[in-house]
């Protein structure tokens, strides 16, 4: 509801969250008109591979350098990149 209501351009969800489930929330994003970009975030790789079949722009595993965080919003801000960015904490950005 509230992506709807406020229209960001990117969305950071957690696959964990208290009210509702990360995969689900991606899935209520995608069937919006004027969806933002958005970024998985978990400390589990199994369920950053799930977010990024469910069309994730980019899927990061905790603990997240901000660093990281920035290259890859602006990275999707520009259009940098032709599919979807994983990066598991320690490993160089990957395109997948």
């Amino acid at each position: 509801e509230q992506v709807a209501q406020f229209r960001p351009l990117a969305c950071l969800i957690d696959i964990f969250m208290d009210k509702k489930e990360g995969l689900s929330t991606i899935r209520d994003i995608y069937r919006l008109a004027d969806k933002p970009k958005v970024i998985a975030v978990s400390a589990d790789p199994m369920y950053l591979d799930m977010s990024r079949d469910l069309g994730a722009d980019a899927s990061l595993r905790k603990p997240i350098p901000f660093d990281v965080l920035q290259s890859v919003l602006t990275q999707l801000e520009f259009g940098q990149v032709d599919g979807p960015l994983h990066r598991p904490h320690g490993l160089p950005l990957q395109t997948s």
